[in-house]
């Protein structure tokens, strides 16, 4: 049983893990039948419920209960962004909309152990630091290289590598694949599973999709793809 209540303390948990960055809807949950909800043009995280009640949208407050409201949220979405494919257009989303969010078309996927992952990102400790690194995913028949790049000038600040295998990595592709992602956003989303287990990455042209087989209560999160102006020095000493 996972009620509302828990996916409120497990996102306050998380909360200073975040860069709050836009619209107003973004600094909230938004509850329906099913999920709990925290949407952005660049992130969106949905956790599944067992607790049927009306909708309503949450945003944390100083005080511990914080404010519930009747308004959906997702009516009046204003921010843009020029760095990040968005995971939508529109400047609303109805509830069909909500559940296309998640649906990813995706060519390969990747399987990586949670815990080192969470380390290696956390190697940069600044928030704001981090907001400005890119998450490098590179993957071939045998090796995944994971590899935390200052975006600015392209710099590997640290690297790790897992060899591929039935439990670590996916090795149907052949040859290489690259993905990038924010690595603040990649490490708020990986710190909402059990760190104990493996998260898998799905892989698309504009976004990027985590779940897992192992955490309770059920969370998926897509998080944007950075545009190819983002990443074009990386690419040109790769």
């Amino acid at each position: 049983m996972v009620s509302r209540y828990d996916i409120v303390n497990l996102f306050n948990s998380q909360l200073p893990l975040l860069s709050w960055k836009g619209d107003e809807h973004a600094k909230g949950l938004y509850f329906n039948q099913d999920y709990g909800y925290l949407v952005e043009r660049t992130y969106a995280v949905r956790v599944r419920h067992n607790e049927p009640a009306p909708s309503v949208f949450y945003r944390p407050c100083d005080n511990e209960e914080g404010e519930v409201v009747t308004d959906y949220p997702y009516k009046d979405l204003t921010k843009v962004t020029k760095n990040y494919h968005p995971l939508f257009q529109t400047n609303q989303l109805d509830e069909t909309a909500l559940e296309h969010l998640f649906n990813v078309d995706f060519y390969d996927h990747v399987i990586l152990p949670a815990a080192p992952l969470d380390i290696l990102l956390r190697k940069v400790a600044n928030k704001r630091q981090r907001d400005r690194c890119l998450l490098e995913i590179k993957k071939d028949i045998d090796e995944i290289q994971v590899s935390l790049i200052e975006r600015a000038n392209a710099t590997v600040l640290f690297s790790e590598s897992f060899k591929t295998s039935t439990e670590i990595g996916y090795h149907e592709t052949k040859g290489m694949v690259y993905t990038y992602l924010n690595a603040n956003t990649v490490l708020h989303a990986l710190n909402l599973f059990n760190l104990k287990g493996n998260v898998f990455f799905s892989l698309s042209r504009d976004r990027i999709k985590l779940n897992s087989y192992t955490s309770t209560p059920k969370v998926e999160a897509v998080i944007s793809v950075p545009k190819h102006k983002q990443i074009k020095n990386r690419n040109q000493i790769n």
